[in-house]
């Protein structure tokens, strides 16, 4: 999630003949990146539910800033004296070293010892990868040369403490020290610092989850050869194995960048996603997905009484996606589009009772255009009414009907009702879109909220993510509320609610009021009930025969998540009777 270096030269993807060419084209952007200071590592955010429990912690490795004391001072001194002895001598190679590794790897015919400074390990570090090559080699020292440029030894030693890597997906001393011991680093002994600096070497094999006693050994070995006393004590090391939510991720970042903060100075997110939902949803949704022919599903859920986003989750074959059709997905809407033109009508002046023909639909809607288009509209299954009042066609998704009903309505304003429920963009309106035939598509988080305004007698709420944001010199952002926007009266509202809840599904422990809606590829669901909104899709991997009684359908995946949705209830400090 976080700001990572950009610049990040990967020779093994290229053959040997070609990396010197990449290498030359590379090596500039990230000289700039070192001559601009951006020379920082990744550092992880505590990603926090609404309740504040961990949600997430974002990047692949665990990572955490150093703090200036004299535990760091000590530290810095200890890494000089294992790993580079002459680092305050030289300017980022070290050549008395390369000549000593390069004498006793040649008498004893294998690579015995490394010639790498401290900067040049920085640099692999940051900017490259662990793969041997002689390219990578020459970047290594061209890269090093130049931060010894820049930044002075100290600004080295702390970017490397806060870089190197130290086995099972930690990265830097803060993050080793907290997983290993359990505490900060300024809050370690002498002998445990070295038991860190002895990981330097071979990260994974001392680390203590892989072996406890290859980890005290290292460490009696360096407080022996760095004059420390060695003083016996007990770790119960932490597992990082930690659930990553990258959707939510990819969200932050993208509100982070909106707000101009930089995701590098944030420690902690708190998040309105409510977590005990989120679990039960994702096992709910993560058993649909593994359905004959589901190829993704996902499912956005919003409260009703604060616009906070609840629940997003998307999985596909049993696992859970980076795509995230909540939050950037363009998904054709399909038939949940079509209550939305029944408001436009009701602010007409044509009633529910207003009668259409129920019957095969085609016109040309544009007579000047030179292949005279048709607009052909047809019912599922070819089943049609002969005539039927818009309340029925709503029912029965009539889309006979409701192309009829789009052609007769005023066409500024209903398409003005769609962009007023931020449905359609500045994109040419076609009635096409009453039947959710718009061009670029919708995100089910854009659904979800037009049906959630209907729920909140027609006040729209911008949905929410972040409640506070934490950063690191412990001050905190709050993100207050969004202010409602009155979009329709409540006397509309209340009649379409009454409709929505007579196409919604009716549980035996509630209704969830909405509209279903089917499209070549897919099936969706957007509806409420009292406490939240939600629009669930289903995506397939061939379309299935709409004859087909046994295919799933949005509606059926809703009927899954029931307990989960109507179970939820909003916490209020204070119930007035």
């Amino acid at each position: 999630m976080n700001m990572t270096t950009s610049h990040r030269l990967i020779l093994e993807n290229y053959s040997f003949w070609q990396r010197p060419f990449v290498a030359f084209k590379s090596l500039p952007p990230i000289l700039l990146s070192i001559k601009n200071r951006q020379i920082g590592t990744p550092f992880s955010i505590h990603i926090k539910s609404c309740n504040g429990a961990l949600l997430s912690v974002s990047a692949n490795e665990i990572s955490y800033p150093v703090i200036a004391s004299e535990q760091l001072a000590e530290l810095k001194d200890l890494i000089c004296r294992t790993e580079d002895i002459r680092f305050f001598k030289h300017k980022g190679i070290d050549w008395k070293g390369v000549l000593r590794a390069a004498f006793v790897n040649l008498s004893q015919t294998k690579i015995k010892q490394g010639g790498s400074t401290i900067t040049q390990q920085l640099a692999r570090n940051i900017f490259l990868s662990p793969h041997k090559s002689i390219t990578r080699k020459l970047c290594e020292a061209v890269i090093a040369l130049w931060i010894e440029r820049i930044l002075s030894k100290d600004e080295i030693l702390t970017a490397y403490c806060n870089s190197v890597y130290l086995g099972c997906g930690l990265r830097g001393f803060e993050a080793a020290s907290r997983f290993i011991f359990r505490r900060s680093l300024n809050q370690l002994q002498s002998h445990q610092l070295a038991g860190l600096t002895g990981l330097l070497c071979a990260p994974n094999r001392y680390h203590p989850l892989k072996n406890k006693e290859s980890f005290f050994h290292r460490k009696a070995q360096l407080t022996a050869r760095l004059s420390i006393i060695d003083r016996p004590i007990q770790i119960n090391p932490i597992s990082n194995k930690i659930f990553n939510a990258p959707r939510i991720e990819k969200q932050i970042v993208s509100v982070l960048n909106s707000m101009k903060f930089s995701d590098v100075d944030v420690q902690a997110i708190e998040t309105t996603i409510n977590k005990k939902l989120q679990h039960e949803i994702d096992l709910q949704l993560k058993a649909v997905s593994m359905g004959d022919n589901i190829k993704n599903v996902a499912v956005v859920v919003i409260c009703n009484h604060t616009g906070d986003i609840l629940t997003e989750s998307s999985w596909s074959g049993g696992k859970t996606t980076e795509f995230s059709p909540t939050f950037n997905g363009k998904i054709q809407p399909g038939s949940t589009y079509k209550p939305f033109a029944i408001i436009s009508a009701l602010e007409q002046g044509i009633s529910l009772d207003t009668q259409f023909e129920s019957a095969p639909f085609s016109r040309i809607l544009n007579s000047q255009h030179p292949n005279k288009a048709k607009w052909s509209v047809r019912n599922y299954r070819d089943h049609y009414y002969g005539f039927s009042s818009i309340a029925d066609a709503l029912v029965n998704s009539d889309n006979s009907v409701f192309a009829r009903l789009a052609l007769g309505l005023d066409q500024s304003l209903l398409a003005e009702t769609y962009k007023r429920f931020g449905l359609i963009c500045d994109e040419k309106f076609t009635p096409a879109a009453v039947l959710g035939g718009i061009r670029e598509g919708k995100s089910l988080l854009d659904i979800a909220a037009a049906y959630s305004a209907i729920a909140r007698n027609g006040v729209y709420l911008s949905p929410r993510l972040l409640k506070f944001i934490q950063f690191r010199d412990s001050t905190f952002h709050y993100i207050q509320r969004p202010a409602g926007r009155i979009l329709i009266t409540p006397a509309v509202c209340e009649q379409i609610n009454r409709i929505l809840r007579q196409s919604g599904i009716v549980l035996s422990n509630g209704i969830i009021a909405g509209k279903s809606g089917t499209t070549k590829t897919g099936s969706l669901f957007a509806g409420y009930d009292r406490n939240v909104s939600l629009a669930l899709w289903v995506n397939f991997k061939k379309s299935p025969s709409e004859y087909d009684n046994k295919a799933v359908t949005a509606r059926n995946a809703i009927v899954k998540l029931a307990d989960a949705i109507l179970g939820y209830k909003h916490p209020r400090l204070l119930e007035i009777i």
